[in-house]
């Protein structure tokens, strides 16, 4: 086994790490930054990614895909409200997910995800020299199966071997036991782009047991972005009786510009909002500027803030302890440098705020360390116990809800409860897999359904069917019943089951790889097909600064050649012709420069 880098899949950013030695290590993207945007640009046929997607938002705002971590592995019903957060267009697919439409195209959020791992997985392969297979990725505490299962997939479709899916702020804490040894009871506030999560930790040198764990999937900085936005629209629309929620461009400078002034207020106590020309008519441009304090800013978040706080509580109360119990705060997330949320966290714990950390790179770190960990190049190890974030178990009769294995039940796991028949002579029982807390089935995330049939007939509450309940270290569910007086058994892998088949993972990589190759030829097509312009631009200008000096039958000769070279640039699609064609328009500007020289020295 080679090495195995660890990635945080990030709302807004992603980071890779590895661990070089003893020493965890943030691998740089090809431009030399530690974080990478999590975001994807289709247009005209080509593919970006990253930073140079990012920098194309404001353009192409319905071409550029951001945020897909808000949609990953959720049914699309439930994504709707979510749906403000983005331009472009999501879709409901025939298995009532989300996918997104493009350029002409529909992709899942597993295949957008992908393609980010996939860049990823090139920088890492670049920085370190050599082919990278394995990884260990990280997923908000409070993803639920199907999540989980749908961000393992997509490390499946960007060729990566995903060694184990663990909890972001679980991979926080394990960043903070490798530099930290001793005893101490921590929590960790991880605060990102997108999800919020809160999880209570026990550390003992090189053990790290998690005591519970709280979030919320839809509460993240592009909330805090959004309130802003609500903010600049209402008052835009207040001074110019014009509502620009339809103008997708307008909106994405509008996002932008929020986004720039929440980090400016995270540093300075006033920040100025400038949109010039944000929208024209026949009046002339309409531009808004407008001074806004941090206090403003604070009193606009507050209530999204709030809810993080609530969840904190709730974690305390389910792990039995009082804030005093708690000896430091770690923050992660990009959010959580906002002086308000340090301020409500400081609020409601005792112990001091540990500020050591990188808050948008320790999630990688502690990635890294457990990939380090699984794959043996490390035996300085930390023991990671980690928790279910929801419970689990099985629909009953009244379409009640019977968990099997409740939340913060320490993983891996396995749990079995006996059910039997509820008429005589029945043959077959339906076996609904859900997760969640609510009494009721139907208001739980369902996972799955499957039957145990041939059971011998006899009267209602006689057969004995056991029903097991396993849960692995990466959160993944199987369940399997069994009739005890025959032995027939049936048995669901929620991974399987609600996942990808491994026909459908196969067609979605051979696509990626074939679009890969086929964006990949056509930035080799246009970037020869600059350079010649370039050069022949390059050749019209030593004519022109050079005429009365190069002999008028060679100037007809290079036009006569540019014409050619001109005409041939607009129909070839070979790249090798068209590097032939540079070689000689090289030769050919080598050619007049060397006849400049000598014409100059005569």
């Amino acid at each position: 086994m080679g090495i195995a880098i660890g990635i945080d899949l990030g709302t807004t950013n992603t980071v890779c790490a590895f661990v070089d030695g003893s020493k965890p290590t943030i691998i740089p993207n090809s431009e030399g930054n530690r974080l990478t945007p999590s975001a994807v640009c289709y247009r005209d046929g080509q593919r970006t990614v990253g930073k140079a997607a990012k920098r194309q938002i404001q353009l192409y705002p319905e071409n550029t895909i951001h945020s897909i971590k808000r949609f990953i592995g959720r049914r699309y019903q439930e994504s709707v409200p979510d749906f403000r957060l983005v331009n472009y267009i999501i879709e409901r697919a025939p298995d009532d997910d989300c996918i997104v439409r493009v350029d002409g195209r529909t992709y899942t959020a597993q295949e957008i995800s992908a393609i980010i791992l996939r860049e990823i997985k090139i920088y890492a392969e670049d920085h370190l020299g050599e082919t990278i297979t394995d990884a260990v990725i990280t997923v908000p505490a409070y993803f639920n199966d199907r999540q989980r299962q749908a961000t393992k997939d997509a490390g499946a479709l960007a060729g990566l071997d995903i060694l184990r899916v663990i909890n972001e702020p679980t991979a926080a804490a394990l960043a903070y036991t490798y530099s930290q040894k001793g005893k101490q009871r921590i929590a960790v506030y991880d605060f990102g782009g997108g999800t919020f999560d809160v999880s209570v930790l026990d550390l003992d040198r090189d053990v790290a047991e998690v005591l519970s764990t709280r979030g919320d999937n839809t509460l993240g900085g592009n909330d805090i972005d959004l309130a802003l936005e609500e903010w600049i629209l209402e008052n835009f629309e207040k001074e110019n009786n014009v509502n620009l929620r339809n103008d997708l461009v307008a909106m994405q400078r509008i996002h932008d510009e929020a986004e720039r002034v929440k980090i400016d207020l995270s540093t300075s106590t006033n920040s100025i909002i400038n949109l010039p020309f944000l929208f024209v008519d026949a009046n002339g441009p309409k531009n808004f500027q407008r001074k806004i304090s941090r206090e403003e800013f604070n009193e606009m978040i507050s209530p999204l803030i709030d809810r993080t706080i609530h969840e904190c509580v709730l974690a305390l109360k389910d792990a039995n302890l009082s804030n005093s119990d708690i000896d430091e705060i770690v923050l992660v997330g990009g959010s959580s440098r906002i002086p308000l949320v340090q301020e409500k966290i400081q609020d409601l714990f005792t112990c001091k705020i540990n500020k050591s950390f990188n808050p948008e790179e320790v999630v990688a770190i502690g990635a890294a360390l457990q990939a380090a960990a699984l794959s043996g190049e490390t035996s300085k190890a930390v023991t990671l116990l980690d928790v279910t974030a929801f419970s689990l178990g099985i629909e009953i009769r009244g379409g009640k809800f019977a968990p099997l294995i409740h939340k913060n039940s320490t993983i891996p796991l396995e749990v079995s409860r006996q059910v039997t028949t509820s008429v005589d002579n029945q043959r077959t029982v339906k076996i609904h897999v859900l997760q969640g807390e609510e009494e009721h089935a139907r208001h739980n995330v369902s996972l799955g359904k499957f039957e145990l049939t041939n059971i011998q007939p006899a009267p209602a509450k006689t057969p004995k069917i056991k029903v097991t309940f396993a849960i692995d270290s990466n959160g993944m569910v199987q369940v399997s019943a069994k009739d005890t007086r025959t032995g027939v058994s049936e048995e669901i892998i929620i991974e399987n089951t609600d996942g990808l088949a491994q026909s459908t993972l196969d067609k979605m990589k051979k696509r990626i790889n074939t679009e890969h190759q086929s964006l990949d030829k056509n930035n080799q097509l246009k970037e020869i097909q600059n350079q010649i312009e370039q050069t022949l631009v390059q050749i019209d200008t030593i004519i022109h600064e050079h005429e009365g000096e190069i002999h008028r039958h060679t100037v007809k000769k290079v036009s006569d050649f540019q014409r050619r070279a001109r005409a041939a640039l607009q129909k070839a699609q070979d790249i090798n012709k068209l590097k032939q064609l540079f070689s000689q328009i090289q030769r050919l500007k080598g050619d007049l420069e060397l006849q400049l020289k000598a014409i100059q020295k005569s």
